[in-house]
This record gives C-alpha cells, structure tokens and sequence, in this order.
C-alpha cells in the first residue's frame, strides 16, 4: 500500500502541476488576461502541492503499514505528519473550491453568477475556518492531537471525530456539486447543437470526477473508528483526498489551454462551406501557398453571392437591462391602443431598397414568441430584420437578466444562421480571454412560423446605442479624447480576440456595428416606466401587416461608464489557416482596405485597415477618405486608391505584383453587384484596371493634393505625432506590415499616461 500511495501521489501532483503551471504561463505571457481566477489556481496549486508532499513524505514514517510494523519513533512523526494533513484538508478543499467560483465567475460575469458565487464563497471562508479550528482543536492540551504520549489530554471520541469527519465531507461534497452546476444553465442556454454544448461543459468533467472520488471517499472514513492499525487503513482515504483535490484543481485550468491542446473550432474545415457559404459571408475562402506565391484553391463555393453597396444591416440600438414590472399588464389595459397612421406614411424598414412587407414578420407588442420572449418595444429595424426588447418569461421580474433584445429576422434572410454560428464560436473560443467581453454575445436562438414562412430569432444581451448615435451627443461629435483612447483600446482588445482566439474577419466595422452598455442601471428602468404606459404609433401597409414605430431613445447620458462591444457578425468569416485567404469583396466602401480592391486576397488585417480609417471618424469627427464618390454619388474605386496614393505614397512593388498576378484570377462564383451586374473578379467588380504592367497608376490626374499628416486638426505637438504613429501601423499598402490589434492596444498614443514635455 506504501507504495501505491507514493505512485498515486506523483502521478496526479506532476500533470497538475503541469496543467496549472501551463495556464498560468499561457494567461500571463501569450493571453496577457491575468486576473483573481489565476491569482487563486496559484494558491490552490501551492496548497495542494504542499498536502501532496505531506502525502508522499507520511509514506516513509508507517502510511500504508500494519501499525505494529512501525518502529515508536515512526510512529511519533506519523501522528504529526497526519494532525497537520487533517487540519490542513479543509484549506485545501476550499482554495481548490475558491479557484473554481472565481474561474466560472469570470468566464459567465453574469448578475446570477456573481451573487451565487459570492455567497458560495462567503459560505466556504466561514465553514472552512469553522472546520479547520475544530480539528485543530480536537483535544485539551491542543498538543495531544499530535503527541499521543499526553496519557491525561481530553479529545473527541472516536465516534466524535468520525462524525465531524463525514460531516464536513458531506457539506464540501454538496458544495462541489453546487459550484459545478453554476456553468450548466448558461451553457445550455446558448442553444447550441448538443454535441457542441456537451463540448463545453465536457471542461468540466474532471470537476465531476473530482466529486465521484469526494463521494467514494466517505466510505474510507472508517479509519478514523480505528484505534488498533491507522497507519494501514488512513492510506485509502489519503489516495482518495489526492484525487479530490488534484482533478477539481485541474478542471478548471484546462479551458486555457486551447493555445496548446488546439481544441477544434465548432465550424471546422468539415463545416467550411456551410460557414462561407452563407450569402451573408460574401466571403470564399481560397488557400494560398503564400504571399508571393499562387493560389492553391482546396474549398470552391458553389454560390452566387449578391453583395450590397452597404452593410446587410443598419441596426438601431438594442437595449434593455434592470427591473420590469407588469409588463402583461400593460399590453391588455387598453392603454396601448391609439388609430394608425396614415397609410402614405413609410415607417422605418418601409423606407428600405426592396421592401416587401410579406418577408418581414408581423411582430406586435404584448406578443410572446416560443412561448418565452414577450415583445415589448420595437427598438429598431434593418432591411432584413427587426429589433424588439423583450422579457424573458422563464426568468423572474427582478432579474436584470429577464430583459433581452430580439433580432427577427425575414423569412428570406440567409445570413441568420451563420450569424449564428459565428457568434456561438465567438462565445466558446476562449471565454476567459479578457477581450471575449468586449463581444456583445448571443444569448440564444429560435425559430418563430410567421405568415409566409419561418423567422429565425436572435437573443442577445440589451445595450444601450451605436457608437454614431452615442457620437451625436457630444458638440461637434467630438467625444472627450480620454474616453476616445479608451474606446479604440477596448476595440483593439476585442479585435485581438477575434482575430488570434477565433480566427474570424469581422469584415464590416463602421460606427453602427459598435455598441456601448448601459452607464447606469437605471436607465432601462425610467424607459420602460414611461414607454410601456404610451401606445406605439403604427401603421397597417397594404397586405394588413401592422409596422410599428421604433423608440431608441434613452434619454441624457447618466455617466461615461458605457463598455463598448463589437456587434453584428453577419458578414464576418472564419479563416482557420495561416494560408486562408478571402478574395470577395467585402468592408462599407468608406473603410475598405486596398487588397480587397485590387483582389489580391485579404486576412485579419483588413480589420486593422478598416479600424485605423474608423480613427479619423473618432478623433476628428469626420471621414479621412473624402473623395471616394464620383458626381452621381456613386462609390468610385478609382478614386479611393487615388486618394491612398495621395496620403500614403504608391503601392510597394510587391503588392504590385501581386495584383498583375491577381488579375488573371477569376473567383469560382459570380457576384453581383448592388447595380445587378454580375462579376467573376475584383477588377471587373471595381471597374478596373487600376495599374498598367510597369506598376504605373492609369489615373494620376485624378490624385488629391493631399497627405496624411496634414489630415488631423484636433491635437497637437506629441499627442498629434502618436497618433499618427498610431494609425501608420494599421494603414500600410501591404497587410503583412500593418500591426497586430494586441500590438496596436499597447501603443503609447493609447495610454492612460502621456509623456510630458
């Protein structure tokens, strides 16, 4: 048994050690997100490292032998060794415990999460201090506990000691199963395919194995009734204590090692095409053997993908968080009635390109959808869906959490369920990344029968508005530059997320595909006092489908403490590879990056380009390319590169290569343009050629008398020549030398602190 003990012990100390050294590495170094989880897995694994070597130390002074075969001196530092291992049990129960509630609190920072977690831990300190003294104090002199020569000390009874053994065993054992059921609820609500679901809380099996060996471990606690061979009967329940502590501590630092384990993503090659070829993702992912090198085609998407001039989406605000009170109520007292309006009046998607009311759903106040979701305030529309805040049924009133926002999508909107995909991935990549927060998640998703066909339904958590809307607030929309330095960090953290955990583009990030939190809890709560009490203006348009009014407005500011998040991944693609390459066009016209023009492939940096144009509409409160539109108002290719030439010289010889190597190139599918012309290349969608063989701009009559230097006007000296520093890093011809997001959140233009002179 000695040496069973010995072996147990090493081989669950090595591997945890390991694991957790791993994590800790990983959070530090790679990740750069180390917060109170990893603090605690550091003590966890110092307290269970240490039981373990008075474990494998107790080995050598009679653990695992018949009493009588241990010499009295032995036997002496055998009683020591196990005194400090039994008052010590319920330290290190409670640090494993305590890293676990801080891990799931983090990775689900949710309101019902955070108070279960608090309580669990509060519970935890006091029992765990309660329980400790008790075993320490077990005898009068507190000495006689170890030193059994004290002939006259007074301690538990047998039948004492064993009672308070399988009670605190007990009470750690329910508190095991309580904090590993925390992550079930808000994992299943993500409504994702089961096997996807069981993925997720599969991290936390070995928590539940842990709870197996706390629960087999109740039937070894008959040792402490053994008053003839101790030594020999305490080893089982040691092994089993080794075991308990060594996987719950495990469990919950195997999520951060996806970086090495490399755990597959929910939408893998095998998924590719149903990802990519999405209407929505205007995306075909072609691999490529290198930059300089051709294209080695392993996906074709057998699509015609029609692509829009704008985003798919001009979503107003999702709102929507804090108390709701009768809300049922409020839709059946009559109060909401009023006359429609005129028929000749268009009422928000109405006035969209290609309206057609029967692909919209005919969503109405007071209605519950699923038989879950009460629609309460239509918020805000797009040309292919609707926006309702909506209560939650299955949730209580109180609950800051029974609030949620509806996207509704048409009955002919194909890009509902990559959306979908995209941000289930988005949520599961690595939720304890700090920059997984700044991703507005989906809560869940469901299928709504409407007239003419079926709806697919997004939940989402409420936020309070766009960042263009929050823009309009402030004179000259310009925002404070301190709170604007915060913001472009946040998203360059989001950015980093997205692009190195999920391997996704997001491919279309303008001012209204970012949305900012609430400032103050009680924002929602005045709303819905005075908005559920007033009946919605509405219409009724020809086919009897009744449009509602949208009401986005929240009224003043009640603070600075908005979180900005990047929202609406519709358009958003995966490219798992290094080689993955995007070749259709994609980005808003204003913000798209010269490699999509001139169709020499994009990746992850287009991003970057695409966030260092969004700058200027931040910090100079207008648009950095002004001349990109022909007389008729018209996007003019041409123009945008003429103008990139303008402000950041000629294209490098290398991308010019590129693009005459490009140009023989034909995408496997046509796409159409907004105009209805279908294309089979870049130069043929964008009106080109651009360039003549020599490399020579075909349009130089056409180049502004403009540099780049010369375009910002709001700061000055230093605070100037950062940021343009700044956004020389994201706005280079060639993807390759524009920075990475983690690079671009460290610059010092970004910082809290500046330099002084």
């Amino acid at each position: 048994m000695t040496t069973t003990v010995r072996i147990i012990v090493l081989v669950l100390a090595i591997p945890t050690t390991l694991v957790c050294g791993l994590r800790l590495y990983l959070r530090k170094t790679v990740l750069n997100s180390w917060g109170l989880d990893d603090w605690m897995v550091m003590v966890a694994l110092i307290m269970v490292n240490g039981f373990s070597a008075l474990a494998y130390t107790i080995t050598y002074y009679g653990l695992g032998k018949k009493t009588k075969d241990v010499s009295d001196a032995d036997l002496l530092v055998w009683w020591k060794i196990y005194y400090a291992a039994l008052c010590s049990y319920l330290l290190v129960a409670a640090s494993v415990k305590t890293s676990l509630t801080v891990f799931i609190m983090r990775l689900f920072p949710t309101r019902s999460i955070s108070i279960a977690g608090r309580c669990i831990l509060g519970f935890l300190a006091a029992f765990t201090l309660a329980g400790a003294l008790a075993l320490a104090f077990q005898c009068r002199p507190v000495r006689a506990g170890f030193d059994k020569t004290i002939l006259d000390a007074k301690c538990y009874s047998v039948n004492t000691s064993f009672a308070i053994l399988m009670a605190q065993g007990v009470i750690m054992f329910v508190m095991d199963l309580t904090i590993l059921a925390l992550p079930i609820r808000r994992v299943w609500q993500l409504q994702m395919p089961l096997g996807r679901r069981v993925l997720v809380l599969g991290l936390f099996c070995l928590g539940f194995t842990a709870c197996i060996a706390a629960l087999v471990r109740f039937s070894t606690l008959t040792y402490a009734r053994d008053e003839t061979d101790y030594t020999y009967t305490a080893a089982n329940s040691l092994i089993w204590m080794e075991l308990e502590f060594n996987l719950g501590l495990m469990s919950g630092s195997l999520s951060s090692l996806r970086k090495l384990i490399k755990l597959r993503s929910p939408f893998g090659p095998r998924q590719t095409s149903s990802f990519t070829g999405s209407r929505s993702a205007n995306v075909e992912l072609g691999r490529y053997k290198g930059w300089g090198r051709g294209i080695s085609k392993k996906t074709e998407i057998n699509r015609v993908f029609e692509i829009v001039d704008s985003s798919q989406e001009h979503i107003a605000p999702i709102y929507g968080q804090r108390e709701l009170s009768t809300t049922t109520n409020a839709f059946s007292n009559g109060k909401l009635s009023r006359p429609p309006l005129p028929p000749g009046i268009l009422v928000d998607e109405e006035i969209s390109p290609g309206y057609n009311s029967k692909h919209f759903y005919p969503a109405k106040p007071g209605e519950v959808l699923a038989d879950r979701y009460q629609a309460l305030v239509k918020l805000g529309w797009g040309v292919s869906s609707t926006i309702w805040l909506a209560r939650d049924l299955e949730a209580r009133i109180e609950d800051p959490e029974s609030v949620v926002a509806l996207k509704i999508a048409n009955n002919n909107a194909s890009f509902a369920s990559h959306e979908r995909e995209v941000e289930e991935h988005i949520s599961t990549a690595d939720p304890s990344h700090r920059g997984r927060s700044l991703m507005r998640t989906l809560l869940g998703s469901f299928e709504v029968k409407g007239p003419e066909g079926s709806h697919s339904c997004l939940v989402y958590p409420p936020m309070r508005e766009t960042l263009s809307m929050y823009q309009q607030r402030f004179d000259h929309r310009k925002i404070p530059l301190p709170l604007v330095k915060t913001n472009i960090r946040a998203l360059l953290t989001g950015l980093e997320y997205l692009h190195k955990e999920c391997r996704t583009v997001h491919t279309d990030l303008k001012l209204d595909n970012i949305m900012l939190s609430f400032e103050d809890p009680t924002v929602l709560a005045e709303f819905m006092e005075t908005q559920l009490e007033k009946p919605m203006a509405f219409k009724v348009d020809p086919t009897g489908r009744p449009v509602y009014q949208s009401r986005n407005d929240f009224g003043p500011l009640k603070g600075l403490r908005s979180i900005p998040q990047l929202v609406d991944f519709g358009l958003a693609t995966n490219l798992e590879q290094d080689d993955d390459w995007g070749v259709w066009p994609i980005q808003p016209d204003r913000y798209r990056a010269p490699e999509v023009i001139l169709g020499i492939g994009w990746q992850m940096s287009a991003d970057i380009w695409n966030l260092g144009v969004l700058l200027w509409d931040l910090i100079e409160g207008k648009e950095l390319f002004q001349h990109i539109r022909d007389k008729r108002g018209r996007y003019d290719a041409k123009l945008h590169l003429a103008e990139m030439i303008a402000l950041l010289g000629p294209p490098p010889p290398e991308i010019m290569q590129r693009y005459q190597y490009m140009r023989e190139y034909s995408w496997p599918e046509p796409v159409r343009r907004g105009d209805g012309r279908v294309c089979v290349a870049a130069e043929e969608y964008f009106c080109g050629p651009f360039f003549d063989d020599n490399g020579r701009f075909l349009y130089e009559d056409l180049i502004p008398d403009r540099k780049l230097d010369d375009t910002v006007h709001f700061l000055e000296d230093r605070e100037r020549e950062a940021f343009l520093d700044l956004a020389k890093g994201m706005l280079t011809w060639h993807p390759y030398k524009r920075k990475t997001a983690g690079e671009l959140a460290e610059h010092p233009f970004l910082q809290q602190q500046q330099p002084t002179a």
